[in-house]
């Protein structure tokens, strides 16, 4: 019986840190249902990246504000990087959608740079 109580345990651990997608990703009939959808799976991929550096910090301990520093540095890159990719949009209301889709195409790049620092 032990073991039925740790695994309902384990699952539910894993509940409480695992996001349901909002219903606006399932309609998106407006531009704030996009949003929310969008600001939903960027939550998603910021969680995977934060992952993938603390990763990166445990295989190299001793440089692990090296990879702080690089992060805080990659965040500024990424929101100016994603804010010049849609000026051309001229504040229309897609602008926020897009930057929210090249934030989350930008983070998912970098989860997947820092997932491939080998281990030590």
């Amino acid at each position: 019986m032990r073991i039925p109580v740790m695994f309902a345990a384990v699952l539910a651990a894993g509940q409480a840190t695992a996001q349901t997608e909002p219903a606006a990703c399932i309609t998106q009939k407006t531009t704030l249902e996009m949003i929310e959808c969008q600001q939903f799976w960027l939550a998603e991929a910021e969680r995977e990246l934060a992952l993938a550096a603390d990763d990166a910090r445990a295989a190299f301990p001793k440089y692990a504000f090296n990879v702080d520093i690089a992060q805080e540095n990659w965040f500024r890159y990424r929101d100016a990087q994603c804010h010049f990719m849609v000026a051309w949009d001229d504040g229309g209301t897609i602008a926020p959608v897009n930057a929210l889709s090249c934030k989350i195409e930008e983070t998912k790049r970098r989860t997947a740079e820092l997932s491939g620092v080998p281990n030590r």
